[in-house]
């Protein structure tokens, strides 16, 4: 009986959806300290990125998602973004929900809530209501 639960206990201990963050020590330069490993905090940069790219109001629901011009905010040119760099999103314009059949929104109206004025893209690119 022991062995049966200690056996649970550990099989569920791995299936549990924990994040997994490591760190690693910056070589060659110790006083910068130490730099988050994985996908985590990708920068502002790369927000901005998105946020040019892909947060444009000229698309619809339906329309062709991946390199659309019309994914691209009009203002793309003025800060450094030109016509070949587009949105490389495959679902972007998708009206489609997907796998999730949990979630009642689609694809299309998940990138419109995260692109518009305190979404998760305006927030981290600090646009919008944040910033520039």
């Amino acid at each position: 009986m022991k062995t049966t639960a200690i056996a649970f206990l550990a099989f569920a201990a791995l299936l549990a959806p924990s994040p997994v963050i490591g760190r690693e020590a910056m070589l060659g330069d110790e006083s910068t300290g130490q730099r988050r490993l994985g996908f985590f905090d990708k920068g502002q940069e790369y927000y901005e990125s998105l946020w040019y790219r892909c947060c444009g109001t000229d698309g619809q629901a339906g329309d062709e998602s991946k390199n659309n011009i019309d994914w691209q905010r009009d203002d793309a040119a003025d800060n450094g973004y030109d016509d070949t760099q587009l949105c490389k999103c495959p679902v972007r314009g998708s009206d489609s929900k997907g796998w999730s059949w949990w979630s009642s929104q689609t694809y299309f109206e998940k990138w419109e809530d995260k692109c518009a004025p305190g979404g998760s893209i305006a927030r981290k690119a600090k646009k919008g209501n944040f910033g520039e």
